[in-house]
């Protein structure tokens, strides 16, 4: 859930990549959006109601050829589903699943008020990616953190769904259980049929549990001036980074006593802070950030730093003066996690740690990303749409809106029409494949900032956002769904106009 950790005088969020089980890399801005067709109502049991598949009336609905499961990811949290489908109409592109125990009693392990607690045993889904305009598919549903060491999960009933809510025959699936090896036992490195035990790593060639190392910190920025910041990225083969352990030192090298501030400190005072960093890590490097008040950096000229994993393993201490970040011109390389800046109205492009960034005009990079968005239109029908976020930053939250008002987050692009002006606009992300914390905004047109915007919500249901606008105006906006953290995700939109 949401890491919003205020230590002492740092407000610190670790920094993951997309937790999709399915993804290779950091998926691009919004690369997969779809939007859903207009369609009718959707109907919840296709078997009794006109339009589903006991209808003799009936169009056609989309046919589940085979569906299977299991639970994947360095800790087997995850749940991956896999199906095999056919739709005449091609506009299947979801499906709707439900846990169950072997006794087939529902098994609560989706949370569907995004609170962070599992509180629902079914939902629908969509897929990872879009199969819509395809008669015959192969697709995965990614569920994040849904699979635990106590979980009850053993069967998923699957049915396909399509645009207009016609769902298909519902078939059984067992759960794969990825097995948990030892040390010396042949592995699976992707973790997907195997994982090692916490301690052990997945390598060499065959492929097998091995002890494992220390992590390592191969990067530090302490950034002063108008937007302090800490930055640290380093290596863990393991995949069990634990966090990160930051010391206040003088200009000698020694402990630096700070009054510390935050929600849980209470003015006291201290020499140094653990920050989290579980999670924090994209394959085998982690990435942490943590943003000092400007009363820290004026008392706290150096810093330590020492990463420790799962099992108490540290890396070397690091120390680092306080510093400017060197700034690159238009067209130089760039580094997507800030360890330097691109020159004003610049920003470092695509922002995607797997490929070569370049610092490139923030007008030109906003103006194209809001002619690539999906089109959301009330009036046509068009309501919702699904994609992902990731990548550079060209809008940040209305200030008082996030948390810290933290800048530089990735977001998502979706534009709306409304053909007539609307008494209540209701924006949400409050759909089951929003996977990570979102803020909500409304801007005019392709705004370049944020200060147009018509307002913003963060959180109005658990992690998810639901922006209520009142008499909203005729006209093209675009809807930002930014990131809270740097990590980014899956989500899905939808937009109601009265």
């Amino acid at each position: 859930m949401k890491n919003r950790l205020l230590s002492l005088v740092l407000s610190a969020t670790a920094v993951v990549a997309c937790s999709s089980a399915s993804s290779s890399g950091d998926p691009a801005v919004g690369d997969d959006a779809h939007l859903d067709e207009p369609g009718e109502d959707v109907i919840d049991d296709p078997g009794a109601e006109p339009g589903g598949p006991g209808d003799p009336g009936s169009p056609a609905v989309p046919g589940l050829t085979s569906a299977s499961f299991r639970n994947v990811g360095r800790r087997g949290e995850d749940i991956v589903l896999h199906v095999v489908g056919t739709d005449a109409a091609m506009r299947t592109s979801a499906a709707h699943v439900r846990f169950t125990d072997d006794a087939d009693a529902p098994v609560k392990a989706l949370d569907t008020d995004w609170d962070g607690i599992a509180d629902a045993a079914e939902s629908t889904f969509h897929f990872d990616t879009s199969a819509l305009g395809s008669a015959s598919f192969e697709a995965t549903i990614t569920i994040p953190s849904s699979f635990g060491p106590t979980s009850k999960i053993k069967k998923a009933f699957v049915a396909l769904e399509d645009e207009a809510g016609a769902r298909s025959a519902e078939l059984a699936a067992t759960m794969t259980f990825q097995a948990l090896k030892l040390d010396d036992e042949p592995c699976d490195p992707r973790h997907v049929e195997s994982r090692c035990e916490a301690g052990l790593a997945c390598g060499g060639a065959p492929a097998v549990c091995q002890p494992g190392s220390a992590p390592s910190i191969s990067k530090v920025a302490y950034v002063g001036g108008a937007a302090p910041k800490m930055l640290f990225r380093g290596e863990d083969p393991d995949e069990d980074i634990a966090s990160v352990s930051v010391e206040f030192l003088d200009g000698q090298n020694q402990p630096k006593t700070v009054v510390l501030t935050g929600e849980a400190q209470d003015g006291t005072s201290g020499s140094s802070v653990v920050i989290d960093a579980e999670g924090s890590a994209f394959g085998s490097t982690f990435f942490v950030e943590a943003f000092p008040a400007p009363s820290f950096v004026s008392q706290v000229p150096r810093i330590a730093a020492t990463a420790a994993d799962r099992v108490g393993r540290t890396s070397t201490r690091l120390i680092t003066p306080l510093a400017t970040l060197p700034v690159r011109s238009s067209g130089q390389v760039c580094d997507p996690d800030g360890f330097d800046a691109c020159a004003p109205n610049a920003v470092c492009f695509p922002g995607i740690r797997s490929e070569k960034n370049t610092c490139r005009a923030a007008s030109t990079t906003r103006t194209q990303k809001c002619k690539d968005a999906p089109a959301l239109d009330p009036a046509k029908g068009v309501t919702r749409a699904y994609g992902a976020v990731s990548g550079v930053s060209l809008w940040d939250a209305p200030t008082g809106c996030v948390p810290n008002d933290a800048t530089g987050r990735p977001e998502a692009a979706v534009q709306l029409h409304l053909a007539s002006a609307a008494r209540t606009l209701t924006i949400t992300t409050a759909l089951p494949e929003t996977s990570f914390d979102t803020a909500l905004y409304l801007v005019p047109a392709c705004a370049a900032s944020s200060a147009a915007a018509l307002g913003c919500n963060d959180d109005a249901k658990g992690y998810a956002s639901e922006l209520v606008l009142k008499d909203v105006p005729a006209g093209d906006y675009t809807i930002v769904v930014e990131s809270v953290q740097r990590r980014g995700g899956r989500f899905g939109v939808a937009v109601s106009a009265e």
